[in-house]
């Protein structure tokens, strides 16, 4: 080869030795002795695994393996399928954070994502308050927009990843691209517009439908609009998964709307995260429980996700904001508009009746020694939540409005410095509001129709929920090990097999024989969660090996910088 055309090979030579270091050949992998949970829920044993391409070969007492396979010594060790995600927001970050390091180190190989009505895809047209929330999270929304879910699996295709990603269509995007942040009803050819988005999701692969009712645009929509558009999703095979409309004092009735929606669509249903918020609600979430048993007691498919922690975490301006102040449908007017005060009147007497949902009749709210919660106009709550995520103030991570407010010398409640913060940045808040009962924590985590869903995301530019980096470590170690809230294999169950079934995914969440190679080796009686509220972005201990379609993507609790994770598409057809 002459010179000239070997400095012209040069760059196809380095994007080839690229692909091929991100796309790691699979290794013949043999673990000798593990104790093996298989994700059915079944007694574990001790046994040997074989590993050839990115399947299971061979499970028992393996006595002949080919030469050149590597030997694992997994005694006092567990063997279980990767973990399932079956509650995440990854996706929004997953094509510029493709290793998905702090996710694929809790020993998940599988997330599921487009929850809460909010993802990338379909979005024809750019989303205002889906541009607001990346702001937020340090990114640049222009070159996240992709009109189709297909445009953005090919995105990620193109990038590689190292956790295979499920999807669902976002109820909030599609219905803001089709009538903006209108209220009431769309019009039939609004509705046409938003089934026929929907379809295309549903043809691309997507596993079904999420909504955040409690969130701009969704909370617009009333239950007719749901229903018709499930059914075109049903047509697919594809669920119902739902951020209800109320997670306080009208959570029972919020339930009881999902389970509806799904009654009258013919299609599963999924509650996202269950909780029930604030004191005067604590001891609620065995109600909502009851009441997902009764319709599955119908022959409904009803079941629900939640994460191991007694905080959540969502937006200020979701809290807050009520829906005239979106209508325009332009999230940075919205904000400028903040700096009005009737505007910031209505902003109040809106945020003060939406809490109070969550605070006793009384006035008084009654804090748990470790609890923080909003303050609010007329309240004065001596803890106030965390304030974890403003672009451009990292130095307000992890604090609290009290705290923020003492820095700043501000004089005035939680609720004008909020605006003033969001006004002042462009961006909206990320909170941290500790305002659930560990009992009912307890009640989701232990019933056995409840999967395990982070509800977490990539590494954030600046501080958030450390379920992001610890929820699977977590859940294993404070409610399995310590605790025995949940036997091991009922644990494992929860995140993998459950949540396979619940998706319909093929060969994949149980450790069987010709099943897909998603592993997770772990050491159960040191498996914890590093993460905590000072310090969220920590990475657990205890998960030793995680393989994603047969290929070691951590080891030793080190990431390998295996892209190895696929698109899962749902494949029904109507």
């Amino acid at each position: 080869m002459r010179a000239k055309d070997l400095l012209r090979a040069l760059p196809v030579f380095f994007l080839t030795f690229v692909f091929l270091a991100s796309t790691a050949a699979s290794e013949t992998v043999l673990f000798k002795g593990a104790r093996i949970v298989d994700g059915t829920g079944a007694p574990s044993f001790t046994g040997d695994v074989l590993v050839e391409g990115d399947r299971i070969k061979e499970i028992g007492e393996v006595l002949d393996w080919p030469a050149g396979t590597r030997v694992i010594d997994a005694k006092g060790m567990v063997l279980a399928p990767g973990f399932i995600d079956m509650h995440s927001h990854l996706d929004f970050q997953l094509t510029r954070q493709p290793l998905a390091e702090n996710v694929v180190r809790q020993g998940v190989t599988t997330v599921v994502g487009g929850q809460c009505g909010f993802a990338l895809a379909p979005q024809p047209k750019s989303s205002s308050m889906l541009a607001g929330y990346l702001a937020a999270l340090g990114l640049e929304d222009g070159k996240l927009q992709f009109a189709t879910l297909a445009d953005y699996f090919k995105e990620v295709e193109s990038n590689g990843t190292s956790v295979n990603l499920a999807m669902l269509a976002p109820h909030g995007i599609i219905r803001e691209t089709a009538m903006g942040h209108a209220q009431g009803r769309p019009s039939q050819e609004q509705l046409e517009e938003m089934k026929a988005l929907l379809e295309g999701a549903m043809k691309d692969g997507a596993y079904g439908m999420s909504t955040g009712l409690a969130y701009p645009p969704g909370y617009n929509s009333d239950e007719d609009e749901l229903v018709e558009l499930m059914k075109v999703a049903g047509d697919y095979g594809g669920a119902y998964f739902s951020h209800i409309r109320d997670e306080g004092s009208g959570v029972l009735d919020a339930v009881d709307e999902a389970i509806e929606i799904g009654d009258r669509a013919g299609v599963p249903v999924q509650i996202s995260h269950v909780k029930a918020v604030g004191s005067p609600n604590y001891g609620k979430v065995p109600e909502v429980l009851a009441k997902m048993q009764a319709a599955r007691d119908r022959g409904m498919d009803v079941t629900g996700d939640v994460y191991p922690y007694v905080a959540s975490s969502t937006s200020l301006s979701a809290i807050m904001m009520p829906p005239s102040v979106f209508e325009s449908g332009d999230f940075k007017a919205a904000i400028a508009g903040l700096k009005d005060e009737e505007t910031r009147k209505e902003v109040k007497a809106f945020a003060e009746e939406r809490m109070l949902g969550f605070l006793p009749k009384t006035g008084i709210f009654k804090l748990a020694p470790d609890s923080i919660a909003i303050g609010l106009v007329k309240y004065v709550l001596s803890g106030s939540n965390l304030v974890v995520g403003v672009y451009g103030h990292p130095e307000y991570d992890g604090k609290t409005f009290k705290e923020v407010k003492k820095a700043r010398g501000f004089k005035g409640d939680v609720l004008d410095l909020g605006m003033d913060i969001i006004a002042e940045t462009g961006h909206d808040i990320t909170i941290i509001s500790f305002m659930m009962d560990e009992d009912d924590v307890k009640a989701a985590l232990a019933s056995p129709i409840v999967m395990i869903g982070s509800d977490g995301m990539g590494k954030a530019a600046s501080g958030q929920h450390p379920r992001s980096f610890g929820a699977f470590p977590r859940f294993l170690s404070k409610y399995a090990r310590e605790e025995k809230l949940v036997s091991l294999e009922e644990a494992v169950h929860k995140m993998t097999g459950m949540g396979a079934a619940k998706l319909g995914l093929e060969g994949r969440g149980f450790l069987k024989e010709g099943y897909k190679a998603d592993l997770v080796l772990f050491d159960f009686e040191n498996v914890r969660d590093v993460a905590t509220f000072e310090k969220t972005q920590e990475y657990p201990e205890g998960i030793e090996m995680v393989l994603v379609n047969g290929v070691v993507t951590v080891e030793g609790g080190r990431h390998t910088g295996a892209k190895n994770g696929t698109i899962l598409r749902r494949q029904a057809a109507p």
